[in-house]
């Protein structure tokens, strides 16, 4: 992550009362998915929609992973064509919608307070089913953004589908360029 990033989250995160310490007995890991901003030029100015999608890790001191998750934060703002500060001020509101989404998310709040957070299972259980289509759509939607095979997979962990796999299905995720560890992963998915 840019130097310049790590400093403005660690000053948001002592502003809103998080103790930073070398020797704490956790640490939280993060580190910036995706940070983008869009220019659309209008007759008069132009409007700039951001998003920053930061991803972390909480461990305890053995190493031992308690919470890992990610959190997409975004922003729109009108202004001046080709503005630069605009385009900082735009991206500066996204990375804070996303860190403020992070730190308060329940998985890690209860990573925090050592109790443990929702499994997978859990959380799949209560998400509504999606087709695999559906599914292949929302993949190839985020490797168009520029998102890893990494989140990928943990997208798919996340899910339920309405109809396992076929071949047709996995020929389909395979033409589209969907890592086989993806579609293996959806090939284990829970159908409801």
């Amino acid at each position: 992550m840019l130097p310049i990033i790590e400093q403005a989250l660690a000053r948001l995160a002592r502003d809103w009362g998080v103790s930073l310490s070398d020797s704490s007995p956790l640490t939280l890991e993060i580190r910036l998915v995706a940070f983008a901003v869009v220019e659309t030029n209008q007759a008069v100015g132009a409007s700039f929609e951001a998003v920053a999608r930061l991803g972390g890790e909480l461990r305890d001191g053995a190493g031992v992973e308690r919470w890992s998750g990610t959190a997409k934060g975004t922003a729109t703002r009108y202004g001046k064509k080709f503005s630069n500060d605009n385009c900082n001020e735009v991206l500066s509101d996204a990375l804070l919608d996303s860190f403020s989404k992070l730190l308060e998310s329940q998985g890690l709040l209860a990573g925090w307070e050592g109790k443990s957070a929702p499994s997978a299972a859990t959380a799949a259980a209560t998400a509504p089913a999606v087709t695999p289509a559906a599914l292949l759509e929302e993949l190839q939607r985020l490797r168009r953004e520029g998102f890893d095979d990494a989140t990928l997979l943990s997208v798919v962990k996340q899910k339920v589908l309405t109809a396992k796999l076929g071949t047709d299905d996995m020929i389909a995720w395979k033409k589209a360029d969907i890592p086989e560890e993806v579609i293996r992963a959806a090939i284990e998915l829970p159908v409801r």
